[in-house]
């Protein structure tokens, strides 16, 4: 079984027979219905001959789309080199309270 799309290409809203013609006809489940469209599961040859019987209607196989991963994460190359251990990457110390100023004996500034 196979999903197909079926378009209302004519002018307004379905004629509510043909609605009723697509949920009754043999071997085809409707899945599910917009104004103008209805998600069908049938075989090839069923989902074919119902858009031929109806007028102003298209048939077109169900196609999915996967999405993109939301959030890429960082590879590392294989280029890159572990830092020494030890080493924090930075040679400045810092000196001083959270201010960075330095503290003066006694804690007066």
């Amino acid at each position: 079984m196979q999903r197909f799309v079926l378009r209302f290409t004519g002018q307004g809203a379905p004629p509510a027979a043909d609605l009723e013609r697509i949920s009754a006809a043999s071997g085809v489940s409707v899945i599910d219905a917009t104004p103008r469209m209805v998600l069908v599961e049938a075989s090839g040859a069923a989902g074919g001959r119902l858009a031929d019987a109806l007028a102003g209607w298209i048939c077109v196989p169900e196609h999915g789309v996967s999405l993109p991963e939301p959030r890429p994460r960082p590879v590392k190359s294989p280029e890159s080199k572990p830092k020494p251990p030890g080493r924090s990457g930075s040679s400045r110390a810092v000196r001083g309270d959270r201010r960075g100023g330095r503290s003066k004996p006694g804690g007066e500034r």
